[in-house]
């Protein structure tokens, strides 16, 4: 059953969720993008509405004109995983 395993099926109220950030792209032909919008749309809504704030981000990362990967520019490559650093060291707090 994908209700099982599904992320977006399986947000609750009341969960300390870890720092996300979600990487998508806009022409992904694998993944539909929308899943990626869906998934942060509801992990904020279901966040927002507990009482507690969480503190902790939940974000999404849209790459433009491009697919799942393959064949990406090695700009867009650098860029990517300079906004995955720095989003891992942020939320672990590291002084640099």
């Amino acid at each position: 059953n994908i209700l099982k395993y599904s992320p977006l099926h399986n947000v609750r109220a009341g969960v300390k969720y870890p720092a996300m950030l979600l990487i998508t792209a806009d022409h992904d032909d694998r993944v539909v993008p929308l899943h990626s919008f869906k998934h942060v749309a509801e992990l904020q809504h279901v966040i927002a509405k507990g009482t507690k704030q969480q503190g902790i981000p939940i974000l999404a990362r849209i790459e433009t004109n491009a697919g799942h990967g393959a064949g990406k520019p090695t700009e867009k490559v650098i860029d990517e995983a300079a906004d995955m650093y720095c989003f891992v060291l942020a939320n672990l707090a590291v002084d640099f």
